[in-house]
């Protein structure tokens, strides 16, 4: 069988075979791709994750849910981080499906955008969204907004809207944000942020940029200011070691 080191200290056994999906289209592809062609950006993934999810909320009992789980990277980062009651792992490809039921977790083979209206009695709710911005999470991830109606404790969530230049859709977030001209990814966050201060009362306590290419959020309810580091590609590329 074939083990991911995860950020040097927790193996995740991968029970499936390590190929690619080339002949697949981008929206067919499952995190199975992802694991395989891309392991430099689960490698960014893992210790971006790490430090997002350290010390974001008190240590208590917590119960959690993933919408998109994908193989289980970013569940054992939440498994080892926090104390869980409850810990529900959602995905829609029945391969990583059956890997997550195979590794002895509480599985549920579902698609995200139905799951979080229905699975919505959590503390601690994450949805790793394989593309995202502010513009579709309002569109596309109809969900989104149903994540917050239930006062969580943490809402974490991946925006992948900063693999492109803010020149070419920063004016339409900048209208949905109703600020002036967003210039850089940093732009992009505040402005997130405050927007998202309005619309739930949540705050983006932290915000860890992983290459160029994605962003992940950490909400909390109330208000907080922004935390935020960046995982260069060539600098975390240890965090996802297959062996």
């Amino acid at each position: 069988m074939t083990t991911a080191r995860i950020c040097k200290k927790w193996d995740l056994d991968l029970n499936f075979e390590m190929k690619t999906e080339e002949g697949l289209s981008r929206n067919e592809r499952s995190y199975i791709h992802f694991a395989v062609a891309h392991s430099d950006m689960v490698s960014a993934k893992c210790w971006a994750t790490e430090w997002l999810l350290t010390g974001v909320v008190p240590k208590k009992k917590y119960s959690a849910v993933e919408y998109l789980a994908g193989v289980g990277v970013q569940t054992v980062v939440i498994k080892n981080l926090f104390n869980l009651s409850e810990h529900v792992v959602m995905e829609r490809d029945l391969e990583c499906y059956e890997h997550l039921k195979n590794l002895g977790l509480d599985a549920v083979h579902a698609d995200a955008n139905k799951s979080m209206f229905t699975h919505t009695d959590y503390d601690l709710k994450f949805a790793d969204f394989p593309s995202s911005s502010v513009l579709s999470v309002q569109s596309k991830w109809k969900g989104f907004r149903k994540l917050f109606e239930s006062n969580p404790k943490l809402v974490v969530w991946t925006d992948t809207s900063i693999s492109y230049p803010m020149k070419i859709h920063g004016a339409r977030y900048s209208k949905i944000f109703n600020s002036g001209e967003l210039v850089t990814r940093e732009d992009y966050v505040e402005q997130y942020a405050l927007w998202l201060q309005r619309e739930f009362d949540y705050s983006v306590a932290k915000a860890a940029f992983r290459g160029k290419n994605a962003v992940y959020f950490a909400a909390v309810p109330g208000t907080r200011d922004t935390e935020t580091k960046a995982f260069p590609l060539d600098q975390y590329s240890d965090g996802f070691e297959v062996k």
